[in-house]
């Protein structure tokens, strides 16, 4: 079914006078208006008055700012997460390298200590499965951090956490 759209007088004025201003200043923002009076006007969707309409066409273009900061930000992430997931990359490359010198330089009931204490288990816990208290569990992996420290880091004032 073909309808008749009327479009009022003064909104024709309106549509002109945006591309009076597009002439003058071709911008996006104006670009965009026109599109959407077209689109309004096409649909029918032409409001009582001039003031409804500038507000309408206001709103969309606020919305459209608004979709365009938030892609922006979206972009931003994304441009932030892959610079950081290749630091990252790096950093689990020079993670693995520690750990293959650590490894390297203990022994196998040592490797298992630090590996169970970076599992989550508590010294409390360890102590109990080798049947020594917690102090000398502590103690041991005071030493071993020390020693490792120095394997790993050219001096001693970095730490190495469980």
């Amino acid at each position: 079914m073909n309808k008749e759209i009327t479009v009022p007088d003064w909104a024709w004025n309106f549509y002109q006078a945006k591309q009076g201003e597009a002439r003058r200043c071709p911008n996006d923002a104006t670009e965009a208006a026109l599109n959407y009076l077209v689109r309004i006007f096409d649909a029918g969707d032409v409001p009582e008055n001039q003031a409804r309409l500038e507000q309408m066409v206001d709103n969309h273009l606020a919305g459209q700012r608004q979709k365009m900061r938030r892609r922006q930000r979206i972009l931003e992430n994304a441009a932030a997460t892959s610079t950081s997931d290749d630091d990252s990359l790096a950093q689990r490359a020079s993670s693995s390298e520690s750990l293959d010198i650590i490894r390297s330089n203990v022994t196998y009931s040592q490797w298992r200590l630090l590996t169970e204490l970076a599992s989550g288990n508590s010294y409390q816990q360890l102590s109990a499965d080798r049947g020594s208290s917690a102090g000398t569990i502590k103690s041991s992996i005071c030493r071993l951090r020390k020693r490792l420290r120095k394997l790993v880091f050219e001096d001693d004032s970095m730490s190495i956490t469980a």
